[in-house]
């Protein structure tokens, strides 16, 4: 066995991320997975000739790739998720992209980190796939566009 490691020494643990909160004005509860939340920025390639008369070369940003954000939850009687949705259907757009924030649960139901998300709007909800023989809850999925999100603690 090894010696204890001292005080201070040891890195923190990581997170287990098995529960996430989502809270928006529109939409909120405990989802089960949230994916595809990802930020970047498409890079451009960039060739020149230099005041030396040498060509040159440099990877520039560009457009910025909006992100998806896809939530998962068990089925239940709450209708939020698709009431917002059919605001977006009804042509509503500008009403229905709202703020908020996702937040991931330590084991003990706190938040340990949080993300910021803005101007977000359901673009597809989905009911669970409907099979009488299969023992398992439905799933509810919703996929949010949005136009950025930042992580805040």
């Amino acid at each position: 066995m090894p010696p204890p490691m001292p005080t201070g020494a040891r890195p923190p643990d990581p997170l287990i991320t098995p529960r996430y909160k989502v809270d928006f004005p529109k939409l909120q509860g405990v989802f089960t997975e949230v994916s595809t939340a990802s930020a970047a920025v498409q890079p451009v390639a960039y060739q020149y000739t230099g005041s030396d008369g040498q060509p040159g070369f440099s990877v520039q940003p560009g457009q910025r790739q909006l992100p998806n954000i896809i939530l998962k939850r068990g089925m239940t009687a709450d209708l939020s998720a698709w009431n917002w949705h059919q605001e977006v259907v009804q042509g509503k757009v500008a009403s229905a992209r709202v703020n908020g924030t996702i937040s991931i649960l330590d084991a003990e139901g706190k938040p340990a980190a949080t993300f910021n998300v803005y101007n977000a709007w359901p673009t597809k909800v989905e009911m669970p796939a409907l099979k009488s023989a299969q023992n398992s809850p439905g799933i509810e999925v919703i996929t949010l566009s949005c136009e950025g999100f930042e992580r805040s603690s």
